[in-house]
């Protein structure tokens, strides 16, 4: 396991570090897509942040189940997804 995998598992299992990871991800969205990110939810079990519709994934890297290579680079900091969530009603 190389430092920067150790540094993102580290992160990935620390709810706090996490939530301010994911918090800085919603930050950097287009404006559209931010104000969705208003007061979200976090699931620390999922490495989640739930929006309005929208939801912010963590994870090890872009392919967790490959190893690292030049395509699946390892980040300290993981890799976060933006998952378009169809909206309900209640």
């Amino acid at each position: 396991m190389t430092r920067a995998e150790a540094l993102a598992r580290a992160l990935g299992d620390d709810a706090p570090a996490l939530r301010r990871r994911l918090a800085q991800a919603a930050s950097d969205l287009r404006h559209d897509l931010r104000e969705r990110m208003r007061r979200p939810t976090l699931d620390p079990d999922a490495r989640t942040l739930t929006g309005r519709g929208l939801r912010l994934r963590w994870q090890l890297r872009r392919w967790p189940e490959q190893p690292e290579s030049y395509q699946n680079q390892q980040t300290s900091v993981g890799y976060i997804i933006v998952e378009e969530m169809e909206e309900t009603r209640s």
